[in-house]
């Protein structure tokens, strides 16, 4: 990575969850099929930065996303939210007047996977307004559904970018820039 590459957000690996209920649901992806139902007190560890809301995590046996409200540090059992503010309103970032350039416009934001697969690494997170650039717009579809597309920038890598035929975590960008000035 070069100079412009993601800096390393800092923040504990290790948490546990603190939920007011007894239990809270870990979901494969953010708002989506629960994998398992965790105890409060279950030991987490964090493995990539917030997605929106959402934090990942993985315990002995499961990795997904849990609500980052509900994720202690060490002893305590008050919730170290670790999910970047939000604005009232957002506008889109700017784009590159290319044919593949497109916004983020999920609210949780997405996250740049290594390969189209949830399991894979995430290699960066993007915001709400975000500007990409896609290597195709041609998705791809896995076992559950879920359509994932190529990125190239601001990272290599996919997004997935909705489910059941319909893509609806990405828009075309309604304001650009020109290299040509």
């Amino acid at each position: 990575m070069g100079g412009n590459g993601a800096i390393a957000q800092s923040y504990p690996n290790q948490a546990h969850v603190c939920t007011p209920g007894p239990r809270l649901n870990l979901r494969e992806t953010p708002g989506g099929r629960v994998l398992t139902i965790l105890n409060n007190g279950t030991s987490l560890e964090r493995v990539a930065a917030p997605a929106g809301n959402w934090q990942p995590v993985a315990t002995s046996d499961y990795r997904g996303y849990v609500w980052s409200d509900y994720v202690c540090d060490g002893e305590s059992d008050e919730a170290v939210a670790q999910r970047p503010a939000r604005a009232a309103r957002f506008q889109p970032a700017m784009c590159p007047d290319v044919n593949l350039a497109r916004n983020v416009v999920t609210p949780d934001g997405l996250n740049v996977y290594r390969s189209n697969n949830p399991n894979s690494e995430i290699l960066r997170f993007l915001n709400e307004g975000a500007a990409i650039i896609l290597g195709s717009t041609n998705p791809t579809t896995d076992e559950a559904g879920y359509l994932w597309l190529p990125i190239e920038q601001p990272a290599t890598g996919y997004i997935r970018v909705g489910r059941d035929g319909v893509v609806d975590k990405i828009g075309n960008c309604t304001r650009f820039y020109s290299d040509n000035n």
